[in-house]
């Protein structure tokens, strides 16, 4: 499993202290993403390393940040995470196809 910070910071965006609901903090990923290209190349490269990652597990980083609780559930937390993160930025790309990471 890699460590994405960039996603890490993304994700933190989603948590209610810091905006008010998912379109808020996906406006202001846009307009990063649009202001700094640097910054919108090195977002979606992580991206799509976290998505098609095996061993990356989505509900442990969205429940730390307090976006939403999925009780473990990695397959509703990469779906939810499919929704801010992926389809906003990749627009009809699908995402990679999960695989997850046998123990």
């Amino acid at each position: 499993m890699g460590s994405y910070p960039l996603v890490e910071s993304a994700v933190a965006l989603f948590d209610p202290m810091t905006c008010t609901n998912d379109e808020e903090a996906i406006t202001i990923l846009q307009k990063q993403m649009r202001s700094d290209p640097r910054f919108d190349v090195a977002l979606k490269e992580s991206l799509r390393s976290a998505f098609a990652d095996p061993g990356f597990l989505w509900h442990p980083l969205l429940e730390k940040n307090d976006v939403e609780s999925f009780d473990g559930d990695e397959r509703a937390a990469r779906a939810y995470a499919i929704g801010i993160l992926w389809k906003p930025f990749f627009a009809d790309v699908p995402p990679p196809a999960m695989n997850l990471a046998k123990d």
